[in-house]
C-alpha cells in the first residue's frame, strides 16, 4: 500500500476519535434533583410500603444505562423545559405541576431508567400531592418496555381529578414516542385494581393464578379466575348476572346475559345493576388500610373490594404466591399497547 495512502487512513482514524471523544455524551452527571427525598417526608408515602423501600434505594441514573434504553434527552435541563408544557388544571382551581427526573434503582439487574413525575399545587411548589414511576428497561426479545413502579395522587384535593389520563397521554407523547416504547406494564393493586382497568388496561395474559396453593393447585388464567370471583361475590350479595350492565362511557350500553359476557377489565369495572342497586363496600386503599365505607356501583365494588384472604377461607394465588379472597378483585397484573 502506497505509505501516503496509509498516513491519509491514520489521519482520517485519528481525526473520527477525537470527535468521539470530545463529542457531549448523556451522562448521568446532567441529571440533578431532589424530589425522591421531598416524597419520602411526605405522610402518604408511609402506608406504600414497597413504593417508599424503592424511592429510599432510588441513586443517579447510570451512563451506560441510558444510552442502552435509548433515552433521547441530554441533561436535567431539557427534561425541566418538558415539565414547563405540564399544566393541568380543572375549572375554577389551581394548576397542577409536574417536576420530572431519572434516578435508577440499585437492585434493578438489567440497564434501566427511573422516570420519575412529583406533582404539585402551583402556588404550593415544595410541598408534594403524589407521583407517577416508570421503570424503563428493554424485554427478552429486546424492545424497551415501560414498567409502571409507583403511583400516588391526594384524591382529597379536586386538582387532581382526571390528571392520571392526562399524565399517561403526557408520557405518550413526550417520552414514549421518542423512545420507540410500545407496551406498558403494571401490577395494577390496591385502587388501581379499578383505576386501570377503566383506563383501558388489558390482563397480561402470560400469567396465572391458583385456585389454592401455588403451584400446587389447578390454574386459571386472569380472565377466567376473576370470572369466577365475581360469580362467588354476586352470590354473596344475591345479585343475579343477568341483572347487570355494562355502561362503559362513550360505548353503547350493553346487557350482560352471561359471565363470558366480560371480556376486558373495563368491562368488569363498568358493571352496573339495571336498577341502580350499589353495594357498600370499604375500599382497599393500600397495603393495610381501608378507606371508609361508601356505596358503590356492582363493578366498582367488587374491584375495590377488600382482596385480602382471610384464616380458614378459600383462597387463590397470585403469580407471586400473594393470596387473595376468592370473590374479589385480586392484585392484576395489566398491559397496554400504545399506538
Amino acid at each position: 500500500m502506497n505509505p501516503l495512502n496509509m498516513i491519509h487512513q491514520d489521519f482520517i482514524k485519528l481525526f473520527l476519535l477525537s470527535i468521539l471523544f470530545f463529542m457531549p455524551l448523556t451522562s448521568a452527571s446532567n441529571y440533578k434533583g431532589n424530589c425522591p427525598s421531598l416524597l419520602l417526608n411526605q405522610k402518604f408515602f408511609e402506608p406504600l410500603k414497597y413504593a417508599k423501600k424503592r424511592h429510599q434505594r432510588l441513586a443517579p441514573p447510570v451512563s451506560s444505562h441510558i444510552k442502552e434504553v435509548h433515552w433521547p434527552f441530554n441533561g436535567q435541563s431539557e427534561l425541566d423545559l418538558i415539565a414547563k408544557r405540564f399544566l393541568y388544571q380543572n375549572r375554577g382551581l389551581e394548576k397542577v405541576i409536574a417536576k420530572i427526573e431519572i434516578h435508577s434503582d440499585p437492585k434493578e439487574k438489567k440497564p434501566h431508567i427511573v422516570l420519575l413525575f412529583t406533582f404539585f399545587i402551583e402556588s404550593n411548589p415544595k410541598k408534594p400531592i403524589g407521583f407517577v414511576a416508570r421503570l424503563i428497561k428493554k424485554n427478552r426479545q429486546e424492545e424497551i418496555e415501560a414498567h409502571g413502579i409507583g403511583f400516588y395522587l391526594d384524591q382529597t384535593l379536586p386538582e387532581t381529578k382526571g390528571i392520571s389520563t392526562y399524565t399517561r397521554d403526557f408520557i405518550d407523547a413526550n417520552f414514549y414516542s421518542k423512545m420507540g416504547i410500545r407496551k406498558e406494564r403494571f401490577r395494577a393493586d390496591y385502587i388501581g385494581r379499578y383505576a386501570w382497568a377503566k383506563q383501558g388496561y388489558s390482563f397480561d395474559t402470560s400469567t396465572y393464578f391458583w385456585l389454592g396453593q401455588r403451584f400446587k393447585s389447578p390454574r386459571k388464567k386472569p380472565l377466567e379466575l376473576v370470572r369466577a370471583n365475581l360469580n362467588r361475590f354476586l352470590k354473596l350479595h344475591k345479585i343475579k348476572i343477568s341483572d347487570l350492565v355494562i355502561r362503559n362511557p362513550g360505548k353503547p350500553e350493553r346487557e350482560v346475559k352471561k359471565i363470558t359476557d366480560l371480556e376486558s377489565p373495563a368491562d368488569f369495572a363498568y358493571l352496573f345493576h339495571f336498577t341502580g342497586k350499589t353495594i357498600r363496600v370499604s375500599p382497599l386503599i393500600s397495603e393495610n388500610t381501608l378507606g371508609s365505607p361508601a356505596n358503590m356501583p356492582i363493578g366498582k365494588a367488587f374491584m375495590l373490594s377488600d382482596p385480602r384472604a382471610q384464616p380458614g377461607e378459600p383462597y387463590i394465588s397470585s403469580p407471586m404466591g400473594t393470596r387473595f379472597s376468592d370473590h374479589s378483585m385480586p392484585r392484576w397484573y395489566a398491559i397496554r399497547n400504545i399506538d
